[in-house]
């Protein structure tokens, strides 16, 4: 006789109850009838629960028998709102009781980055206390395809499997690197000013008491030049997250409006060269920062960063992951990654890095350096192309964006590309041509762009 379990889901869309993936809860809650559900609506709730209700959130996840992290992909990994969420339950750890419950994921994306996301709610889950099964990563229309459904009932199934055979699942958890016990100096004696024309933006969460951030913010104003603009989130209007409304898909606006929105529309645009200043605090940046890496998406799947160079600052436990999802977001958008610089290591390393990086970042940008884009890159234009192109009454501005830039570079679209190669394959048909094709293969590879090369001799 199969057992019956009680399932605690903490939903992370902000669109609570109407969103894409509370239907794929719902059809875990249809299929498994037999199993008790009980939804908690995070993201939508984040305000009351900061006050006060994330008690009953903890004691109903210690009575539960298994936890399901089910959450949109948000731009890289999880709504800010979520990660609020996440930093609450870190200040209440000593309230948990979770220690070997089963936990899972279920989110719901393009697949841009879900992977991202999932590594995040798998460490999660181990700080927690929590043995996490591998999530289902679900794209956002799976559910009306009849072996997509299939598979999402195999892996709930073999998820209950574990809790019935009480596996030990493997930890791939990466181990957080303990924060060096440093005290960056309040001054810098002796510190040179470099003098630049261009305008630099320097986005910080940094309080007093992160004092490491505080002053490598602090050191930044003393080394660049009065055109240097630094917005601390704390010091400016937010009015709450991304609410995932897609009304800035036609208009490349949003319908918050507050000192954030301006920020995001002016500053984050017109400055030449970036700083983010930012804490770490649930393996991750702040839910503070995130929430404006949420909201630019004002500006849709435009590469807001083109040809802008920017820098990394953080306080707090480093780990891969978060270097991962930095590179990504500037790579996709269009940026030039100067570094990330973190103080987990000595005081005078970390002053002459800093030193070093902010020097690179005034060169490059004066200089327009622009890097060419890695896989990470290359491989969420793609998936940004296709996405637009196929919703694009959805994402209106955005595509209009595409059309203008040629964002739109289907390889399928040039009609000449495609009657060469047609009759290239025509003539490989014939034996004797394919076997001198394949004799001079390496040559033809580098004939075109040889030429290039050989004119500089020249």
């Amino acid at each position: 006789m199969e057992r019956i379990y009680k399932f605690i889901v903490l939903h992370g869309s902000p669109k609570g109850d109407v969103s894409v993936t509370m239907q794929f809860v719902r059809f875990l809650q249809f299929r498994f009838k037999e199993h008790s559900f009980e939804v908690i609506n995070i993201s939508s709730n984040i305000k009351s629960i900061e006050n006060g209700g994330i008690e009953s959130i903890i004691d109903r996840m210690n009575k539960a028998d298994g936890i399901i992290w089910a959450y949109p992909v948000y731009h890289f990994v999880v709504p800010a709102q979520y990660v609020r969420f996440i930093e609450l339950l870190y200040d209440n750890r000593d309230k948990l009781d979770l220690q070997n419950k089963y936990a899972t994921a279920l989110s719901t994306s393009i697949h841009f980055y879900d992977n991202l996301a999932e590594d995040y709610i798998r460490d999660i889950s181990a700080d927690l206390g929590l043995q996490y099964v591998r999530g289902f990563l679900a794209a956002k229309n799976d559910l009306l395809i009849e072996s997509k459904q299939t598979n999402l009932t195999k892996f709930f199934k073999r998820f209950t499997h574990h809790i019935d055979q009480n596996w030990t699942v493997e930890n791939l958890a990466i181990k957080a690197e303990i924060p060096a016990k440093i005290k960056f100096p309040m001054h810098f004696d002796g510190t040179q000013r470099v003098l630049t024309d261009k305008k630099f933006l320097l986005i910080t969460d940094a309080t007093e008491e992160n004092n490491n951030l505080f002053n490598m913010v602090k050191y930044c104003t003393q080394k660049m030049s009065s055109n240097l603009k630094v917005v601390n989130l704390n010091h400016i209007n937010v009015n709450g997250g991304c609410r995932g409304c897609l009304r800035c898909g036609a208009r490349g606006d949003c319908v918050i409006n507050d000192e954030l929105r301006s920020i995001i529309e002016g500053d984050l645009i017109s400055a030449d060269g970036i700083i983010i200043a930012t804490t770490i605090k649930t393996r991750y940046i702040s839910s503070l920062m995130k929430t404006l890496w949420d909201r630019s998406f004002l500006h849709g799947h435009i590469p807001i960063y083109n040809n802008k160079s920017i820098l990394y600052l953080c306080s707090g436990s480093y780990t891969p992951f978060i270097k991962n999802e930095f590179e990504a977001r500037i790579n996709v958008f269009g940026g030039n990654l100067i570094g990330v610089i973190h103080d987990n290591v000595s005081c005078d390393q970390l002053l002459k890095q800093l030193n070093s990086s902010i020097e690179n970042l005034i060169y490059s940008t004066e200089r327009s350096i622009e890097v060419p884009r890695n896989f990470l890159g290359v491989a969420g234009h793609k998936i940004f192309r296709d996405y637009v192109y196929l919703a694009k009454s959805v994402f209106r501005a955005g595509h209009e964006y595409f059309k203008k830039t040629n964002y739109y570079d289907f390889p399928q679209t040039s009609w000449i590309t495609k009657i060469k190669v047609a009759i290239l394959m025509l003539k490989l048909k014939y034996r004797p041509i394919d076997q001198k094709f394949q004799s001079k293969i390496n040559d033809g590879m580098i004939r075109e762009i040889k030429k290039v090369v050989d004119k500089m001799s020249a």
